[in-house]
């Protein structure tokens, strides 16, 4: 039995197998269940599939959601830091949450393949442009700045974190 949360967290529907299994081919759906692939795997897999879903609720720099983006998958994902960074409108993606009520428009799936392989293509030419300015500052040698301001900084909040685990007291930032 797989479990299926509902907006509000309190009913919990539990479906059979062979109803999983109807959903999925439904709406032709694989669940990969490996946490982590090689490369051209991945790109494979990912390649058969116009859809991307984004597998967490938070991502780093998502580089699993840029692959996707960078072929005009449609992207979707959770409406937290990165996705909601690269999912701009809804021909790119569809960001959910909580409270989404919303339906994926198909359309933006469908109809929309070359506004994103275009974006993908305009992004990626402003990174490389960007990238000629960033180089040359981290090749920067930065002199080391040894204030007495920065070690009592971390002291205290040394101190908070402490604290916190000694008494399970949470400092509200």
């Amino acid at each position: 039995m797989r479990s299926y949360t509902s907006r509000n967290q309190t009913q919990v529907k539990k479906i059979d197998k062979v109803s999983h299994i109807n959903i999925l081919k439904k709406y032709n759906l694989k669940i990969i269940e490996k946490n982590f692939m090689p490369k051209e795997e991945f790109i494979s897999i990912m390649e058969k599939y116009n859809v991307f879903i984004a597998p967490r609720k938070k991502e780093g720099i998502g580089i699993s959601i840029v692959e996707a983006i960078s072929r005009g998958i449609y992207i979707v994902g959770y409406n937290d830091s990165t996705m909601n960074e690269y999912i701009l409108n809804d021909k790119i993606g569809f960001i959910f949450d909580e409270e989404t009520k919303d339906k994926i428009d198909l359309d933006n799936v469908i109809k929309n393949y070359d506004f994103r392989n275009e974006n993908a293509k305009v992004n990626h030419n402003k990174w490389q442009e960007d990238k000629k300015k960033i180089i040359p500052l981290l090749e920067k040698d930065t002199p080391k700045v040894k204030r007495i301001q920065f070690f009592l900084l971390f002291l205290l909040d040394d101190i908070k974190f402490f604290l916190k685990k000694l008494f399970k007291f949470n400092f509200n930032y």
